[in-house]
């Protein structure tokens, strides 16, 4: 987990994290222990048909949960160390989310058009918000996780801006031509902030489709009017996002199928629904 804060460029404590992690999990199973003595019959079975099941250690371990967070739903965990189960929480779904682009061949390879990249951004951000909206964490360790994210995002904007730079240096690379326009990084913030508009709609679901179609369209358009000796990032062979070009099959509707993925697993409850794209609305063209 550190290594994830110090390649982002925020120090933090390796030995506060492990210390907090153990601490934390000591403090569940005091918890724990100090429940089932008060509550020797938590899972209600014993002297009836069902109590053989005492027997059965998972399922005793499952009602010992169940019966614990039904009573104690609201218990939060905090060590001496500095973190609490919330800070550490917050950091695990923020670390996935990158770990599932990182390990994706076509989400982390870079030479990808400003409008790819700005959705990619733009729905990370958006979930990331919700992790800060609704994962209670520290005031202090927001900030660094903020200034993480912050980082995370000039990283990749940096990335595709090399590549640019390293192409047009390349003595191998025969035109020059395709790598003639510098990164837009202005304008990949602008498609981050319009798609994590999306977030203060009353339909989200429904305007997050509609700001990620509107984004592709100009993705589109600027395919369409490429000459064949036009920039690679919009050559009509070279298209992450067309499923028929090199069997690759990363395209608008995995981006939709990743967010309600997210959603279906985050804390919101009784919200999922505002957050959800309705699965009639995937009929977006994807070939150009």
């Amino acid at each position: 987990m550190t290594s994830f804060f110090t390649s982002h460029g925020v120090e933090i404590s390796e030995s506060d994290i492990k210390h907090s992690v153990i601490d934390m999990f000591q403090q569940r199973i005091t918890a724990y222990e100090s429940f089932v003595d008060a509550n020797p019959d938590f899972a209600n079975i014993k002297e009836t048909e069902e109590a053989w099941l005492l027997q059965d250690n998972i399922y005793m371990g499952d009602a010992l949960r169940f019966s614990f967070s039904n009573e104690f739903s609201e218990m939060e965990l905090e060590s001496e160390y500095g973190y609490s189960i919330a800070d550490l929480m917050a950091t695990g779904m923020l670390i996935t989310s990158i770990h599932h682009v990182g390990i994706d061949p076509l989400r982390n390879k870079v030479g990808r058009s400003e409008e790819e990249v700005g959705i990619e951004l733009g729905m990370m951000a958006m979930k990331f918000e919700l992790i800060k909206e609704h994962i209670p964490m520290g005031d202090d360790f927001k900030d660094r996780l903020e200034q993480v994210f912050t980082n995370y995002m000039k990283q990749r904007n940096q990335a595709e801006s090399d590549y640019i730079i390293r192409q047009r240096q390349d003595p191998f690379v025969r035109n020059k031509n395709r790598y003639a326009v510098d990164w837009d990084e202005k304008y990949v913030y602008s498609l981050i902030e319009q798609i994590k508009s999306s977030l203060t709609s009353n339909n989200v679901g429904a305007t997050l489709y509609k700001n990620l179609a509107t984004t592709y369209e100009l993705y589109k358009q600027k395919v369409e009017e490429n000459s064949i000796d036009g920039l690679s990032r919009y050559h009509d062979l070279k298209q992450t996002w067309n499923p028929d070009v090199f069997l690759e099959k990363w395209n608008i509707e995995q981006y939709i199928k990743d967010w309600n993925q997210f959603i279906a697993q985050f804390p919101v409850e009784n919200e999922a629904d505002h957050y959800l794209i309705n699965g009639t609305n995937l009929a977006i063209d994807v070939k150009v």
